[in-house]
């Protein structure tokens, strides 16, 4: 029994022994001689171009669609297409009966004739109103000018003689002239001279008497005998003391008054006259453009899509030919935040869920203003002009139209993976020379679905962490590849960086 005791002693010692054994050699592995390992992918920062997308889908449309219409009425007499013909902007399509439209146009020219004939008498009675009227008044102005032309002694005049002033002032000015006599001879007077009016020194006076011009304007002088040195005169013009002064100066006015009249009456005749003028030529463009709408032509090259007139029918509304151009467009709607990077004139290229094969280029052409929001979304409308007429591609045809709306040329940039963000701020890891990972501060720039631009902060060459993965990950990684692939896009280079 003792033994028994014993033995079990030992046993259970034995057994505490081993197992103190076992778990110090679990420590060991877990905690000193099987350390985890920590494995990165990387890539290289490149220098390259970086091109910004987005995506939107729609269908295609003709750029131009539109039914013509005749624009007068009337029995068609003539249809000059069919469905399936193309045809050249301006090309007439059909034709609607025009007798009636022709006679209006007859008699709009007819009266626009006569209205220009009677323009031109109402301008020619104008003319002449004006120039009887001028004459007329410069007739009285002349009489009012001349009234009693007379030469008006200085009180401080020696002698009382007066020379006499004949002739007809034919000068425009108002105002007096000043005569003085003068001596060469230093005995008596003669010569003299005018001022005020007109300047004359040493006029010669004739001694026998007789009338010698007096300025330039129409008058002669002639001095009396008697007449003493120094002695002066003023003649003025007009002379408002004549006798017929007031007469003429009544006549004046009467004058000016008619004139303005007639003129006037002459002038609204040529207004009125003119504003027919105006109103027939309104109603031949009217005429014109009544019989030109009879033709139904072509607003733009394209193809004749549906007739739907007969020779014989009178014209309503359904009386329509269906045009449609060869130029296509992809109208496609973008969510807002792809609508405010998209501008007109971006180029575009174009795939068809109906044409596998084919790839289009294209050009923005319009963009909505407003958006649509249906259920809380906000959609806007693009339309993206082909660039090129495949004739394979039809109206109605689902499209995908891949915008770039930016390129960033010859720039550095880095998989989107190796760019973390804290705050404001934007981190990558950069492995040294040594191996050892180093965090550090970038500026970005553009960024699409693979790649961003690096602005500052990096050079061309360096590695950067894209992916870090403990070394059994990372070996469970490599032994199972992802679904699809071969997992090489995973670490951004074929796993190089392990």
């Amino acid at each position: 029994m003792s033994k028994l005791k014993t033995f079990s002693k030992k046993n259970r010692f034995w057994m505490i022994l081993a197992a103190i054994v076992v778990l110090g050699y679990a420590a060991y592995s877990v905690f000193g001689h099987n350390k985890p390992t920590v494995v990165y992918a990387t890539a290289a920062v490149t220098k390259g171009n970086l091109v910004t997308t987005v995506i939107g889908t729609g269908q295609v449309s003709p750029l131009n669609q539109i039914n013509v219409q005749p624009q007068a009425s009337g029995q068609v007499t003539a249809v000059d297409v069919s469905a399936g013909q193309y045809v050249s902007a301006g090309q007439t399509l059909f034709v609607v009966d025009q007798q009636s439209a022709r006679v209006q146009l007859q008699q709009a020219q007819a009266s626009l004739q006569s209205a220009e004939s009677s323009l031109a008498n109402a301008k020619a009675d104008l003319a002449l109103t004006e120039q009887q009227q001028n004459l007329a008044v410069n007739n009285a102005y002349e009489n009012l000018l001349n009234s009693g032309i007379a030469a008006t002694p200085n009180s401080n005049n020696y002698s009382t003689a007066t020379p006499t002033i004949t002739g007809t002032y034919t000068g425009d000015a108002t105002g007096t002239y000043v005569i003085t006599l003068h001596t060469i001879s230093g005995y008596k007077p003669d010569n003299f001279s005018i001022s005020g009016l007109e300047n004359v020194d040493n006029i010669t006076i004739n001694q026998n008497g007789t009338s010698i011009p007096f300025g330039s304007h129409g008058l002669y002088i002639q001095f009396p005998s008697g007449i003493s040195l120094n002695d002066s005169w003023t003649v003025t013009i007009p002379n408002p003391n004549a006798a017929n002064y007031l007469s003429n100066y009544n006549a004046y006015q009467s004058a000016l008054q008619a004139k303005a009249l007639a003129v006037q009456s002459a002038e609204a005749a040529v207004t009125s006259s003119e504003d027919t003028v105006t109103s027939a030529q309104a109603s031949l463009s009217a005429a014109q453009l009544q019989l030109q709408n009879t033709v139904v032509t072509a607003p733009f090259s394209g193809q004749v899509a549906a007739v739907n007139v007969i020779v014989g029918q009178s014209t309503q509304s359904s009386s329509t030919v269906t045009l449609i151009t060869p130029e296509k467009i992809a109208e496609i709607s973008l969510n807002e935040i792809d609508a405010a990077k998209v501008k007109v004139g971006q180029k575009a290229t174009l795939t068809f869920a109906a044409l596998p094969n084919l790839t289009l280029p294209g050009t923005v052409a319009e963009l909505d203003e407003l958006g649509t929001v249906s259920q809380g979304v906000v959609t806007y409308d693009a339309k993206v002009a082909l660039d090129g007429n495949a004739s394979q591609v039809k109206p109605g045809m689902s499209v995908t139209a891949t915008i770039v709306t930016n390129t960033a040329k010859d720039v550095l940039m880095v998989p989107n993976s190796a760019v973390r963000s804290r705050g404001n701020k934007s981190f990558v890891q950069v492995i040294g020379s040594d191996g050892k990972t180093a965090s550090q501060e970038v500026q970005t720039g553009a960024s699409n679905d693979t790649m961003t631009q690096i602005v500052s902060g990096l050079t061309e060459g360096e590695k950067v962490v894209t992916v870090s993965l403990s070394a059994a990950a990372a070996s469970q990684t490599a032994a199972t590849p992802a679904a699809g692939g071969n997992g090489r896009a995973f670490f951004g280079g074929g796993g190089k960086g392990f």
